[in-house]
């Protein structure tokens, strides 16, 4: 009744905050967001982004299948701009066009910087980006 009603903590700042510091779970949802929130910083902190492979397990965790459902279907964030502005900070990505066309972009940068044109040949590499194809 605690999470459903507020049952006792209803107009009580400090026996909500007690709760809080024992671990109480207010949301079975905001517990999931706390745990894939705790796996994504663990990768990232380890690997030096948020690129993570569809099927990696951060732990026992299935980090990649939860990234896939932020992507695809607005897990843990739908409705939580808070939570979306927080994986943007740590560089998340939630399009995987969005990515392709921002390293597209940086290629074709570098190849303008350095021959001074856009006529990429087709055959042009830069980097493992196919950038002519």
């Amino acid at each position: 009744r605690v999470r459903s009603k507020g049952l006792f903590i209803r107009d009580s700042v400090d026996r909500h905050h007690a709760l809080q510091e024992m671990g109480f779970v207010f949301s079975e949802q905001d517990r999931k967001w706390d745990v894939f929130l705790a796996a994504m910083r663990t990768f990232a902190a380890r690997e030096g982004h948020c690129q993570v492979p569809v099927r990696h397990t951060e732990g026992e965790y299935p980090l990649g299948s939860a990234v896939s459902k932020v992507r695809s279907d607005g897990a843990f964030i739908r409705g939580h701009l808070g939570r979306h502005h927080q994986l943007r900070s740590m560089g998340f990505v939630f399009s995987v066009y969005d990515r392709r066309w921002e390293e597209f972009l940086r290629a074709l940068r570098s190849f303008r910087d350095r021959a001074g044109h856009l006529c990429v040949p087709y055959w042009h590499y830069e980097g493992a980006l196919g950038l002519g194809k």
